[in-house]
């Protein structure tokens, strides 16, 4: 979808070297100069790169931070959210990529969410099915720890 999806409906597809990636500033003019207005990354290559889009006199156009890839650590958003508001450029976390080579669930991160210790994945893709199960693979109860189980095409 990271490919496809832009070039499906329309969009530019920017795929910076990997020299690029490496320097948040690098990263950060790319984004300005294509006029990047989605970004998908792992939460480890955000995380440099917020001083550079929250600081800068050149302003980015994002309109969406799709993170994925990795467990996100909300706190490390605090940055971001001191000085956009979660309306503005909304970061969504993907669950699932890792686990089920497709991702599963998404959540619009919002800035009260940084006080949390755990990476919130959300609720499930609308074609997909998720259950809690035990160890014998029955539902548990709502709040009680089990398996996360994934079904779909």
């Amino acid at each position: 979808w990271e490919m496809w999806g832009a070039l499906r409906y329309g969009g530019k597809l920017i795929i910076p070297s990997h020299h690029s990636i490496q320097s948040p500033e690098d990263l950060h003019r790319i984004i300005c100069e294509e006029g990047v207005t989605i970004l998908n990354m792992t939460p480890s290559a955000f995380r440099p790169l917020i001083r550079f889009l929250t600081e800068a006199e050149q302003r980015d156009q994002l309109r969406y931070v799709i993170m994925g890839g990795e467990a996100l650590a909300p706190a490390t958003l605090q940055p971001w959210y001191a000085t956009r508001s979660e309306d503005s450029t909304p970061i969504i976390n993907m669950y699932g990529i890792t686990e089920t080579t497709v991702h599963v669930s998404y959540r619009v991160v919002k800035a009260q969410d940084c006080s949390q210790l755990v990476s919130p994945i959300g609720v499930k893709i609308p074609d997909l099915t998720v259950y809690v199960l035990d160890t014998r693979g029955e539902p548990v109860p709502l709040g009680v720890v089990g398996e996360l189980c994934i079904g779909g095409a």
